[in-house]
């Protein structure tokens, strides 16, 4: 929505803004999935090729590789503990990474009260992951994973601006006060 510049109108800057927060909310999903699927290349790599060294991999104690490698690296380290090494649940971290970024970018164009609502519930789990590989890579690994860090700084980013998003019902009303004043102001 382009709103021109003598137009203050509280309707159209509260579009223009939902407008850039879908913008800032895309570009986060889009880059999470590209994460995710470097890391999904790393560890695929690393796992069948023992010459092949990861640009992540810098320092003995900072090595991706290693993380992905470790048994934290599927399933979070719980699922195959729970259900067996070879359920088709556990998967690649970066898996569940891709798909959690692919359903967040789905919910942002899904134009339902709801959305936003599973957006919440969905970005608060994922922060609540992320504490949890960020305490096993450092206090269990002892290790540093610069991928696994970038993924965790784009999910506290989309959390941050998923979670600060006014609902649609409050900022509709406020819209639709806005403009019903500015109407009765222009028509008197």
């Amino acid at each position: 929505i382009a709103c021109a510049p003598e137009d203050r109108e509280l309707s159209c800057l509260l579009q223009s803004s939902k407008m850039k927060r879908v913008l800032v909310r895309e570009g986060l999903c889009f880059l999470g999935v590209a994460v995710c699927l470097y890391s999904m290349y790393v560890e695929h790599k690393a796992s069948t090729d023992e010459s092949y060294e990861a640009v992540c991999d810098l320092h003995e104690h900072v090595s991706c590789s290693k993380v992905f490698l470790s048994e934290y690296g599927r399933g979070f380290g719980i699922i195959g503990k729970v259900l067996g090494e070879d359920s088709m649940l556990n998967l690649l971290n970066s898996v569940f990474g891709a798909i959690f970024f692919s359903v967040m970018l789905i919910l942002v164009h899904w134009n339902h009260p709801l959305a936003l609502i599973l957006s919440k519930l969905a970005s608060v789990a994922s922060l609540i992951m992320c504490s949890y590989l960020a305490y096993i890579m450092a206090a269990v690994l002892k290790n540093i994973c610069v991928i696994c860090l970038s993924m965790y700084i784009v999910t506290a980013a989309l959390a941050y601006v998923t979670l600060t998003e006014p609902s649609s019902s409050s900022s509709s009303k406020v819209a639709g006060a806005g403009g019903r004043g500015t109407k009765q102001g222009k028509s008197q």
